[in-house]
Protein backbone atom coordinates (compact mmCIF):
# COMPACT_ATOMS: atom_id res chain seq x y z
CA UNK A 1 0.00 0.00 0.00
CA UNK A 2 1.36 3.41 -0.97
CA UNK A 3 1.95 5.91 1.85
CA UNK A 4 -0.58 8.70 2.00
CA UNK A 5 -0.31 12.30 3.01
CA UNK A 6 -3.27 14.24 4.35
CA UNK A 7 -3.91 17.44 2.45
CA UNK A 8 -6.42 20.01 3.62
CA UNK A 9 -8.83 21.00 0.91
CA UNK A 10 -9.45 24.71 0.80
CA UNK A 11 -13.15 24.42 0.10
CA UNK A 12 -14.79 25.72 3.21
CA UNK A 13 -18.19 27.29 2.77
CA UNK A 14 -20.49 29.00 5.15
CA UNK A 15 -23.47 26.71 5.71
CA UNK A 16 -26.36 29.11 5.53
CA UNK A 17 -29.09 26.60 6.38
CA UNK A 18 -27.39 24.93 9.33
CA UNK A 19 -25.48 28.01 10.51
CA UNK A 20 -21.96 26.57 10.47
CA UNK A 21 -18.74 26.26 8.49
CA UNK A 22 -17.94 23.13 6.52
CA UNK A 23 -14.68 21.89 5.07
CA UNK A 24 -13.22 18.65 3.77
CA UNK A 25 -9.93 16.78 3.65
CA UNK A 26 -8.77 14.01 1.37
CA UNK A 27 -5.75 11.71 1.05
CA UNK A 28 -3.23 11.97 -1.76
CA UNK A 29 -0.73 9.16 -2.42
CA UNK A 30 2.69 10.39 -1.25
CA UNK A 31 4.22 9.75 -4.67
CA UNK A 32 1.66 12.08 -6.26
CA UNK A 33 1.85 14.87 -3.69
CA UNK A 34 4.06 17.69 -4.87
CA UNK A 35 6.92 18.07 -2.45
CA UNK A 36 7.65 21.52 -1.13
CA UNK A 37 11.05 22.14 -2.71
CA UNK A 38 11.64 25.86 -2.73
CA UNK A 39 13.78 27.29 -5.50
CA UNK A 40 13.94 24.14 -7.66
CA UNK A 41 12.23 22.76 -10.69
CA UNK A 42 12.19 18.95 -10.39
CA UNK A 43 13.40 16.88 -13.30
CA UNK A 44 14.72 19.86 -15.20
CA UNK A 45 18.25 20.73 -16.24
CA UNK A 46 17.60 24.10 -14.61
CA UNK A 47 17.46 22.57 -11.12
CA UNK A 48 19.35 24.65 -8.65
CA UNK A 49 19.06 27.30 -5.99
CA UNK A 50 17.89 30.87 -6.57
CA UNK A 51 19.60 33.54 -4.48
CA UNK A 52 18.10 37.06 -4.36
CA UNK A 53 20.08 40.25 -3.90
CA UNK A 54 18.75 43.69 -2.99
CA UNK A 55 20.56 46.98 -3.41
CA UNK A 56 18.42 49.97 -2.53
CA UNK A 57 15.11 49.39 -4.35
CA UNK A 58 16.45 46.94 -6.95
CA UNK A 59 16.19 43.15 -6.59
CA UNK A 60 17.98 40.64 -8.82
CA UNK A 61 18.28 36.88 -8.59
CA UNK A 62 21.12 34.53 -9.43
CA UNK A 63 20.41 30.86 -10.07
CA UNK A 64 23.16 28.43 -9.14
CA UNK A 65 22.58 25.38 -11.35
CA UNK A 66 22.88 21.83 -10.07
CA UNK A 67 24.47 20.86 -13.41
CA UNK A 68 27.55 22.95 -12.53
CA UNK A 69 27.78 21.68 -8.95
CA UNK A 70 30.74 19.45 -8.13
CA UNK A 71 29.82 16.06 -6.70
CA UNK A 72 29.45 16.09 -2.92
CA UNK A 73 29.64 19.90 -2.78
CA UNK A 74 27.07 22.59 -2.03
CA UNK A 75 26.05 25.81 -3.76
CA UNK A 76 28.06 28.81 -2.58
CA UNK A 77 28.47 32.39 -3.70
CA UNK A 78 31.65 34.36 -4.24
CA UNK A 79 31.82 38.16 -4.20
CA UNK A 80 34.94 38.77 -6.26
CA UNK A 81 36.66 42.11 -6.77
CA UNK A 82 37.33 42.76 -10.45
CA UNK A 83 38.98 46.18 -10.08
CA UNK A 84 38.75 49.23 -7.83
CA UNK A 85 35.30 50.12 -9.21
CA UNK A 86 33.65 46.77 -9.85
CA UNK A 87 32.91 43.38 -8.35
CA UNK A 88 30.91 40.33 -9.34
CA UNK A 89 28.81 37.73 -7.56
CA UNK A 90 29.18 34.25 -9.01
CA UNK A 91 28.14 30.70 -8.12
CA UNK A 92 30.83 28.33 -6.90
CA UNK A 93 30.91 24.88 -5.29
CA UNK A 94 31.97 24.53 -1.68
CA UNK A 95 32.20 21.85 0.99
CA UNK A 96 29.87 23.71 3.35
CA UNK A 97 26.54 25.45 3.05
CA UNK A 98 26.64 29.14 2.02
CA UNK A 99 27.09 31.42 5.01
CA UNK A 100 24.76 34.35 5.69
CA UNK A 101 27.53 36.86 4.91
CA UNK A 102 29.32 37.06 1.57
CA UNK A 103 32.90 38.31 1.86
CA UNK A 104 34.82 40.05 -0.92
CA UNK A 105 37.85 38.30 -2.46
CA UNK A 106 40.46 39.57 -4.93
CA UNK A 107 40.11 38.40 -8.52
CA UNK A 108 41.99 35.17 -9.20
CA UNK A 109 42.56 34.39 -5.50
CA UNK A 110 40.78 33.15 -2.43
CA UNK A 111 42.31 36.00 -0.41
CA UNK A 112 39.65 37.68 1.71
CA UNK A 113 39.38 41.46 1.75
CA UNK A 114 38.01 41.65 5.26
CA UNK A 115 40.48 44.35 6.31
CA UNK A 116 38.47 47.56 6.51
CA UNK A 117 41.20 50.09 7.32
CA UNK A 118 42.40 53.07 5.29
CA UNK A 119 45.46 51.22 4.00
CA UNK A 120 43.23 48.51 2.52
CA UNK A 121 40.97 51.07 0.85
CA UNK A 122 43.95 52.57 -0.97
CA UNK A 123 45.09 49.21 -2.32
CA UNK A 124 41.73 47.74 -3.41
CA UNK A 125 39.59 50.82 -4.04
CA UNK A 126 36.19 51.79 -2.68
CA UNK A 127 34.49 48.62 -3.96
CA UNK A 128 35.85 46.81 -0.88
CA UNK A 129 33.07 48.44 1.16
CA UNK A 130 30.43 46.37 -0.66
CA UNK A 131 28.92 43.78 1.68
CA UNK A 132 25.99 41.38 1.26
CA UNK A 133 24.27 39.69 4.20
CA UNK A 134 21.06 37.81 4.82
CA UNK A 135 19.02 37.66 7.99
CA UNK A 136 17.09 34.51 7.04
CA UNK A 137 17.96 30.82 7.11
CA UNK A 138 19.31 28.92 4.11
CA UNK A 139 18.72 29.43 1.18
CA UNK A 140 19.13 33.03 2.41
CA UNK A 141 16.57 35.10 0.57
CA UNK A 142 17.21 37.91 0.12
CA UNK A 143 20.76 39.06 0.61
CA UNK A 144 20.83 42.77 1.44
CA UNK A 145 23.80 44.45 -0.23
CA UNK A 146 25.18 47.62 1.33
CA UNK A 147 27.65 50.12 -0.07
CA UNK A 148 28.36 53.00 2.28
CA UNK A 149 30.72 55.33 0.45
CA UNK A 150 29.90 59.06 0.42
CA UNK A 151 29.47 60.62 -3.03
CA UNK A 152 29.56 57.22 -4.77
CA UNK A 153 26.66 55.39 -6.39
CA UNK A 154 26.68 51.64 -6.92
CA UNK A 155 24.78 49.99 -9.76
CA UNK A 156 23.78 46.31 -9.73
CA UNK A 157 23.16 44.53 -13.08
CA UNK A 158 22.43 40.94 -14.07
CA UNK A 159 24.48 39.12 -16.66
CA UNK A 160 24.22 35.51 -17.82
CA UNK A 161 25.78 33.76 -14.83
CA UNK A 162 26.70 36.59 -12.50
CA UNK A 163 25.58 39.80 -10.87
CA UNK A 164 27.85 42.75 -11.55
CA UNK A 165 28.34 45.70 -9.17
CA UNK A 166 29.81 48.88 -10.67
CA UNK A 167 30.61 52.23 -9.04
CA UNK A 168 29.12 54.97 -11.22
CA UNK A 169 30.72 58.19 -9.88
Amino acid sequence: MAPYKAVALVTGALGLGAGGTYGATYLVPLGQASENKPNTQSGNLLDGVDFEFKLKEKTLSLKCLDSSLEQGKKHNLKLRRIDEKSAELICVSGPDQQSATIKMVKEGTEESLETRDEEASDSVGPIYKLECSSYEDYPFRPFMCNFNVPDKELEMTKEASRILFTIKN
